[in-house]
């Protein structure tokens, strides 16, 4: 009668360690997949950025106010549309933006999905430059032409993460960066006519 019994006894803490152990393996598999789920956590993972990367966005941001509102440089070659010139661009800050499409791009890649219809809305403002594209080279009709638009300085850059993204500081500016489609991207355009 003792073996019988020492014997279930043997038997019954097989089973609860196997329990246990299953048990254990069901919380584990149930937090990973809850973690996995977890969109704030996905954004929150490795949200340093290089200052290369920072200073990349911040130029961008620039470009995008320059191409609208700045002396962008041009030769003297022109074209004539709608009884306007539009003189081919020689600028070197936009040596990288040779067509429409690279402006398109710019602000695709510079500015969150909320802020792009605006931009796109200033592109056609009566007010800000109007390009043109022939040959794949890019050309640029003047509109009031900022005077004293602002240089690109960056200085002391200060990234501090926040619940739904990446607060920026340098110099006088803050703004924030969020994480859209594994891009980080700006809802703030930084730079405009003082």
């Amino acid at each position: 009668m003792k073996k019988y019994i020492l014997k279930n006894k043997k038997l019954i803490i097989f089973i609860i360690v196997g329990v246990i152990i299953l048990i254990c393996c069901f919380v584990l598999i149930a937090i990973g997949i809850l973690k996995k789920d977890n969109p704030n956590q996905k954004v929150n993972q490795n949200n340093k950025l290089t200052n290369a990367e920072i200073e990349k966005l911040i130029t961008n941001n620039y470009l995008y106010s320059y191409l609208m509102q700045g002396d962008v440089k041009v030769g003297e070659t022109y074209a004539e549309n709608n009884d306007k010139k539009y003189y081919i661009v020689v600028d070197e800050l936009l040596k990288d933006i040779t067509s429409i499409e690279d402006i398109n791009e710019l602000i695709e890649n510079t500015f969150t999905s909320y802020r792009v219809p605006t931009c796109y809305t200033e592109i056609n403002e009566s007010k800000n430059n109007e390009y043109l594209e022939i040959n794949n080279m890019l050309y640029v009709y003047k509109k009031n032409v900022c005077e004293n638009f602002p240089k690109l300085e960056i200085n002391n850059l200060i990234q501090t993460e926040v619940e739904d993204g990446i607060w920026i500081d340098y110099d006088y500016i803050g703004f924030k960066l969020e994480n859209e489609d594994n891009l980080w991207k700006t809802g703030v355009i930084i730079y405009s006519c003082e």
